[in-house]
């Protein structure tokens, strides 16, 4: 079963209103449209190298998988869809 989505928001170059469809995971169709909605939809940041973020440290002996789940987390509400944790 094919499924599908469509977001809006502003184009970051143009600041335009842009529709972007997705079906079975991947961009099927991408549209201006007069949104008005505030939110820039750009590609993910790629970090190359995290030693750590907001207090939550990699590399001090107690590293845990909760640890890596909530700094993740963090990241991914700042853009950064992609990280090479650095140990």
């Amino acid at each position: 079963m094919s499924t599908e989505k469509t977001i809006t928001g502003r184009d970051p170059v143009t600041g335009g209103g842009i529709a972007i469809t997705m079906r079975d995971g991947r961009i099927a169709a991408i549209a201006e449209t007069d949104s008005q909605d505030e939110t820039y939809l750009t590609p993910g940041l790629v970090d190359l190298q995290v030693n750590g973020y907001a207090g939550l440290d990699l590399n001090d002996g107690a590293m845990t998988p909760k640890r890596v789940s909530e700094l993740t987390r963090i990241m991914a509400g700042l853009g950064v869809t992609t990280y090479l944790p650095t140990l």
